[in-house]
């Protein structure tokens, strides 16, 4: 089985200029229906554990950061019999525009997975190892506490890991680990083969065709491509410079878009 993950961050009521990442609540709504109209199977939030893999393909939903707007994700998401896995960043918990502590415990309630995306929101691998180790320390032993189960999963922020990041991880009980790296996984349903699971960031400017594309694996040649050419410019330049170069672009394309 191949699996497709898609992450979203935060929704909005109305259109928001400044952040790529953040898509309105009407436009996350259109994704559910033409995931629906697609025919594609939206995967259950243990699929990581079944024994045995599923014939085709299949969606997974993410959510990173934490963000208030979750639990009206969430909702959405349960109307339609689907669920997703949401990655929470402990350090903004109760503060405003964030999940609080019974947020949590809801979106543990309605069916959603709950993972960790480190305490403070920081690239790891850019840590020393001692500050890399709390950051993921920290953040599960904070979910567990809230939820009383045990927290296994961790979306690393802004797609920054190494190799000693993931022992570390590992090490410290997290057992699947999500990456921005774009890519189908192939499920082998065996923690020592598989812990890390690439994923497709969804931006506000994406077209509704291009959603279609992606979610029936018909742009794959292309979208590898084009992750490959942005990890090879952000490796070259400073971070600061990449993010302004980034921003300049999705600004563009989102200008073009309604000009067309």
């Amino acid at each position: 089985m191949k699996l497709l993950f898609i992450t979203y961050h935060r929704t909005v009521a109305e259109p928001e200029t400044d952040d790529v990442h953040t898509l309105t609540f009407n436009q996350f709504a259109r994704h559910v229906k033409l995931i629906q109209q697609a025919g594609v199977t939206v995967a259950g939030t243990h699929v990581l554990e079944r024994d045995q893999p599923d014939p085709g393909h299949q969606i997974v939903i993410t959510f990173d950061d934490g963000n208030k707007s979750d639990l009206v994700n969430a909702e959405l998401l349960v109307r339609h019999g689907m669920t997703a896995m949401f990655f929470i960043s402990t350090a903004n918990i109760g503060r405003d525009g964030y999940l609080d502590e019974d947020d949590i415990r809801k979106l543990d309630g309605m069916g959603m997975l709950i993972g960790s995306h480190s305490h403070q929101h920081k690239r790891l691998n850019k840590l020393p190892t001692a500050e890399a180790r709390t950051q993921l320390k920290t953040s599960k032993q904070c979910l567990e506490a809230i939820l009383g189960h045990s927290v296994q999963y961790i979306a690393f922020p802004g797609g920054g890991y190494s190799s000693s990041v993931v022992a570390m991880a590992t090490e410290l009980g997290f057992r699947h680990m999500m990456t921005t790296d774009w890519g189908v996984n192939t499920a082998t349903h065996d923690s020592k083969k598989r812990h890390l699971y690439k994923r497709n960031n969804i931006m506000k400017n994406m077209p509704d065709s291009e959603f279609i594309r992606l979610i029936t694996l018909k742009s794959r040649l292309r979208r590898g491509l084009t992750f490959f050419l942005k990890r090879l410019l952000r490796a070259s330049l400073p971070e600061n410079s990449y993010g302004v170069i980034r921003k300049l672009v999705m600004s563009s394309n989102t200008i073009n878009k309604s000009s067309n």
